[in-house]
């Protein structure tokens, strides 16, 4: 990339003469900024009734399917730390104990004095735990809060069992009955590959659905990982941290073989590392997880057998024995459970469709974090913009990443600055997948960490020319 572009295309820093982090955080559940009970950053750091006696020291969130946050909090009198305790403890069934947090920027123009505020939420937590210290005639406390879906893991179904031998329920009934069944009851979204609401399963499932004594996202999962959907995809589970009332997307799955360039990436965005004073860009952390990449160019993917047919089905995304493979024992074996609901829907093909849509499922799967084989983080100057906070414009997209090389002072005919290549071939590429969201405030500072993984394709000479991983470079297998 010339060195113009990376001026003018990559994302660039905030504009402001006089830029400053906040954070707020509201007691109450309210989705109203400054209203009820609530605790900031400033001179005026709390509401009138708090007297503002307590600041916010630190903040950080971190999402992926999921949400967690970290608030530290100093109390000059403890009144807000009492009110904080008291809403700590949680009455699941009317959401009690849920907070909602914004976050951003106080930018300043000097010229005008105007302010303008930058701010990203409002999402909803609940706090989950308190870490207090009592010292120098100060309260400290740290506030843990997690998204409400955490903290049902172990809470299982008062009914295990919906639908009968005789009137068989759909899978989609099923969930919203399990989901309601016991608090906090929890609202399914489902959205498609499209963004609509309209998302149908293949085979249409009816069964006999069991939890079997799991919590409610166990369940789902299991439930999920046998069937998919109309489009050949399976669902991805995704926490919404931005809506008041509990709920949980069920999102068909993108398809990430699909060509990703600037028109179709809805994830727009160039990050230039190394990018001089425009670029957002603090730092770029890549790792190389040897380990997991010759376990995914190997593509062995081992073999499962269905117990109600004792036939081996290979497991990999090709749905075939691997070309190339001279031992039956390479890669990982796993063993295809064939439950009630899966036989009750596909019959003698239960093992069969399982395997193949487990490999769909795990496919969809591949947006949350896992072991990868070349992961990193970028962090860049923290950003309120909306695709980075909420969870269904951020998890799974692609950033395109340019590495510039380091300039060296080199001798030829003279003495020249020179980076060559001028962009660093292995790590810039338009196919790094954002699988996790960071945002940090604390003294004084805003960092945005993006998490990150390369997605292949992986091969040495025998791989697609057209699609070459990491601008050409192609480690052998």
């Amino acid at each position: 990339m010339p060195r113009s572009d990376c001026v003018y295309r990559g994302e660039r820093t905030i504009q402001g003469e006089n830029i400053s982090p906040f954070v707020h955080i509201s007691l109450r559940k309210t989705d109203s900024f400054r209203k009820g009970e609530w605790i900031s950053v400033g001179n005026i750091s709390t509401s009138e009734d708090f007297h503002s006696e307590a600041v916010i020291k630190s903040f950080e969130i971190g999402a992926s399917d999921g949400a967690v946050a970290s608030i530290e909090i100093l109390d000059e009198r403890g009144g807000a730390f009492d009110r904080s305790v008291s809403a700590l403890f949680t009455n699941l069934k009317a959401n009690e104990g849920q907070v909602a947090l914004w976050w951003g920027w106080i930018v300043s123009n000097c010229d005008t004095g105007t302010t303008r505020l930058e701010k990203a939420g409002p999402i909803f937590l609940v706090m989950k735990k308190i870490n207090v210290t009592f010292s120098g005639g100060k309260v400290k406390y740290k506030i843990d809060c997690t998204d409400i879906i955490s903290v049902t893991k172990d809470i299982t179904s008062e009914d295990s069992i919906w639908g009968d031998d005789e009137n068989p329920m759909g899978i989609k009934w099923a969930l919203k009955n399990m989901m309601e069944d016991t608090d906090p009851k929890i609202n399914i979204q489902w959205i498609n590959k499209d963004g609509k609401s309209d998302v149908e399963f293949k085979d249409d499932p009816k069964a006999v659905w069991e939890t079997n004594g799991l919590d409610k996202l166990s369940t789902i999962a299991q439930w999920l990982e046998n069937f998919v959907t109309t489009n050949d995809r399976g669902i991805l589970p995704i926490w919404d941290y931005t809506k008041e009332l509990a709920t949980l997307l069920l999102i068909e799955a993108p398809d990430f073989e699909e060509k990703q360039n600037e028109d179709s990436n809805k994830f727009k965005g160039i990050y230039i590392v190394n990018g001089g004073k425009n670029s957002n860009v603090i730092s770029f952390n890549p790792s190389l997880n040897w380990h997991a990449f010759y376990s995914y160019a190997a593509n062995a993917g081992g073999q499962g057998s269905g117990p109600t047919s004792g036939k081996i089905e290979w497991k990999n995304d090709k749905e075939v024995k691997p070309k190339k493979q001279t031992s039956e024992n390479l890669g990982a074996k796993q063993t295809v459970t064939t439950n009630r609901a899966a036989i009750w829907v596909h019959g003698k093909r239960a093992s069969t469709e399982i395997n193949k849509n487990q490999v769909k499922t795990s496919q969809a799967m591949a947006a949350i974090p896992a072991d990868a084989p070349i992961t990193g983080e970028l962090k860049i100057q923290g950003t309120v913009e909306e695709r980075f906070w909420h969870p269904r414009l951020a998890i799974g997209k692609y950033v395109h990443i340019v590495l510039i090389n380091p300039y060296h002072l080199r001798s030829g005919s003279g003495c020249e600055w020179l980076a060559q290549p001028v962009c660093n071939e292995i790590f810039t590429s338009k196919k790094w997948r954002i699988t996790g969201l960071t945002h940090s405030i604390k003294e004084g500072s805003f960092v945005t960490t993006l998490k990150v993984e390369f997605v292949g394709p992986f091969g040495g000479s025998g791989s697609n020319s057209d699609s070459k991983a990491l601008m050409g470079w192609a480690p052998e297998i």
